[in-house]
């Protein structure tokens, strides 16, 4: 019989061949206790029965029975467009109760990953880096899914997310439309709009604002003639127009910070009120 160490019940022993068998196998647990010490009793039969004891060490063999659960279900990171190959995105990490190779895990992209543009690199660390040179412009946000495996038989996983939006850096020049020469009556009154002008940038920052600044070879009377609201592109008349002393005025458009500007916009008087 047993003296202790099977409180729980976890073994049954043979009372006539000292045959020791698992009883309940739910009570062997290797995260719980890797060894169990027995204290094996035989005593004779008899009025005056003797005993001896003896001490039987259960070493547990781990199983692979848990898998790897990450520390987030759900991670989120930000990344700047443009970085190098190999740009450090984010670390994820997960644990498994197993020992051994049964806790062993490595990491792996299985979903979200287009283009391939992430990767892990080294499979055991968790580092998730950038394996191209990412674009806003072309994808402002991914959303992966990162699969934890261990190594033992079988195989146990886990899965998490992790979302990666990408920071936008002004990188795109603005373009302009191509734009016709306007025409303006003579007797327009100041403040009356004449052409709104709009540029076009893919990048979310800075803010495009305007300014007028005369055409190559144009008179600075040109630029004071007109002005342009610096956020909306609105150009307005800014003082009377007299077409016997000046027929057509010439101005250019730039953006805030000049990066490109258009061919300038020929603003001609198609004929004389008076």
């Amino acid at each position: 019989s047993f003296g202790s160490g099977n409180e729980d019940g976890a073994f049954d022993i043979n009372s006539n061949n000292g045959l020791i068998r698992v009883r309940d196998p739910t009570h062997l647990d290797y995260e719980q206790r890797s060894s169990i010490r027995l204290i094996v009793v035989a005593r004779t039969e008899g009025h005056s029965p003797l005993f001896g004891y003896a001490t039987v060490k259960v070493d547990l063999i781990d199983a692979n029975d848990n898998s790897p659960r990450f520390t987030q279900v759900n991670y989120a990171t930000v990344v700047w467009e443009g970085n190098s190959k190999g740009t450090f995105v984010a670390q994820v990490s997960a644990t498994d109760d197993d020992s051994g190779e049964n806790a062993a895990i490595s990491y792996h992209i299985v979903d979200g990953n287009p283009d391939n543009a992430f990767a892990i690199d080294p499979p055991l660390s968790g580092i998730v880096k950038t394996n191209i040179v990412l674009d806003r412009e072309i994808r402002d946000s991914y959303y992966l899914t990162i699969m934890a495996s261990d190594q033992g038989q079988p195989q146990k996983t886990g899965t998490a997310m992790l979302r990666i939006s990408v920071v936008d850096i002004n990188d795109n020049k603005p373009t302009f439309p191509p734009h016709t020469n306007v025409s303006i009556v003579e007797d327009a009154e100041v403040g009356s709009l004449v052409t709104t002008v709009t540029a076009n940038d893919v990048d979310t920052a800075p803010p495009l604002t305007y300014a007028l600044m005369p055409s190559q070879g144009a008179a600075a009377t040109d630029v004071s003639a007109f002005s342009i609201d610096r956020f909306t592109g609105k150009i307005l008349l800014a003082q009377p127009l007299d077409f016997e002393r000046q027929s057509s005025y010439s101005v250019q458009v730039r953006e805030s910070e000049g990066r490109k500007r258009p061919p300038p916009f020929v603003l001609v008087l198609h004929f004389d009120a008076n």
